[in-house]
């Protein structure tokens, strides 16, 4: 398996643990590229962070709680503890730290995601909707 695979493995098994509210952010590298439709909810994110002794990214996980207004309130505190805990289990289940990509990986890859969301959301607007491929 590649290192890529297994970063397309933990993005889906985190969007699965977490019911989609999940996003990537690249860190200095541009823009995120995988975000929740609804700022409103709690996410967890899946940031890339460059290793510049070694020219690849490392891959951590943080929550990033967001509430409409800045403000979290109980029910949002309840629902981010449960996610950090369900990705904890997933980064001991896949062993994260194993992971580390290219710059050029990382692009491709990020790249094929902007161009999957961009044609999602075309199909969307347009009346359609796309089933996700298993």
């Amino acid at each position: 398996m590649t290192e890529i695979e297994k970063l397309n493995n933990a993005v889906e098994l985190i969007e699965s643990a977490t019911g989609g509210m999940h996003r990537l952010a690249t860190g200095s590298i541009g823009q995120p590229c995988f975000h929740p439709a609804d700022d409103a909810y709690v996410h967890i994110e899946t940031i890339l962070r460059p290793d510049w002794h070694s020219g690849k990214y490392a891959i951590t996980f943080g929550a990033a709680m967001r509430r409409s207004g800045g403000h979290l309130d109980a029910a949002g505190l309840s629902a981010a503890a449960n996610e950090i805990g369900a990705v904890a289990k997933l980064l001991t289940v896949l062993d994260k730290e194993s992971i580390s990509v290219t710059s050029e990986e990382l692009r491709q890859w990020s790249e094929g995601l902007r161009s999957q969301n961009e044609h999602q959301e075309t199909a969307q607007e347009s009346g359609f909707t796309m089933e996700p491929s298993l």
